[in-house]
């Protein structure tokens, strides 16, 4: 029997920049692509492993299930005349659930599972879609890459798969072993999925392990307003971690230290204000016109918090961890 995961509750990146607009005294103007509304399931480390069965995730905690995983293997054997074979392999593959009418999806690309070559040139290949590992910030949407509900191993799309092959006879043994996939470790799964007849986008972080004997799904975030854009990464806590619009590099913003347990220290390049909230919104402190700055953070309740920049190269948002190391 599966094992569900139900979505937390959603951290709206809309609902919390007007709050900071309005607390500004409408300081900020917010372009097109800020009024995305991102919902993050925060972290969670859900451990998979070959004796988990399927489990499956509800992303936005609405009693449907959305995506399922499983860390799996098989081992067969063989014989043919006085040659041995035995095959070994090990996977980890995501699965849309089966009530969902196979209408959830995620972006794949073209992997090489089985090829033979004679006299150096290639006289066999079986190729099929597995799942992409996506670079932080990519961009999941309708144009982003070949979507796909199935893969090599039946309505499953592989992450990653192990294998080894053993031919022995009375003379010899010979052993092969590969790896098949694009999921070595850590990376974004880019999904869609539908919440009603609603098709909203998303993406998921997991985490395999040598061996394959386990995954993690380390967190996920979905975009509520259907048919738009999130990218890889949205939400996720880190150190100055970027959220949405502008691009502040590390000369024009320095953050430190990150994370902070009594204050947090500011340098900016260009004069700005200056406003740190909770991650509901609430603001704890602001400054105006400075270059830079410090907060006393000691007595804040440890967890994210955001640092919200604006100045006349555009509006920064970064997150910050406190309360680590007291």
């Amino acid at each position: 029997m599966a094992e569900r995961v139900k979505g937390s509750l959603p951290l709206r990146l809309a609902g919390r920049l007007a709050a900071y607009s309005s607390a500004a005294g409408a300081l900020l103007v917010l372009s097109a692509e800020s009024e995305a509304q991102v919902n993050y399931s925060g972290i969670r480390e859900i451990g998979i492993d070959l004796d988990s069965g399927y489990v499956e995730l509800d992303l936005n905690a609405d009693q449907q299930n959305d995506f399922a995983f499983i860390v799996g293997s098989t081992q067969n054997t063989s014989t043919y005349n006085s040659f041995h074979f035995r095959y070994i392999s090990r996977f980890a593959a995501i699965q849309h659930i089966r009530t969902d009418a196979y209408r959830n999806s995620w972006i794949t690309s073209i992997s090489t599972l089985r090829s033979s070559t004679y006299n150096g040139e290639v006289t066999y290949q079986y190729q099929a879609p597995v799942v992409r590992n996506l670079d932080s910030g990519f961009s999941i949407a309708p144009d982003s890459g070949s979507w796909n509900y199935a893969s090599s191993l039946d309505f499953k799309a592989l992450l990653a798969m192990s294998y080894t092959l053993t031919v022995t006879n009375q003379l010899f043994t010979l052993s092969y072993s590969g790896f098949i996939g694009n999921f070595g470790d850590e990376g974004f799964i880019g999904i869609r999925f539908y919440i009603g007849e609603a098709l909203h986008y998303g993406w998921i972080r997991v985490r395999t392990l040598e061996g394959l004997d386990s995954m993690t799904v380390i967190d996920w975030a979905w975009e509520e307003i259907p048919e738009t854009m999130i990218r890889a990464g949205d939400c996720v806590p880190g150190p100055n971690l970027q959220l949405t619009q502008g691009s502040a590099s590390e000369d024009q913003v320095m953050i430190y230290p990150n994370p902070a347990s009594d204050q947090l220290n500011l340098r900016l390049r260009h004069p700005s204000d200056i406003i740190l909230t909770d991650m509901e919104g609430t603001i704890i402190c602001e400054v105006k016109d400075v270059r830079d700055c410090s907060f006393q953070v000691g007595n804040l309740q440890a967890g994210v918090y955001i640092i919200l920049i604006h100045n006349d190269q555009g509006i920064f948002r970064r997150k910050v961890l406190v309360g680590q190391g007291r």
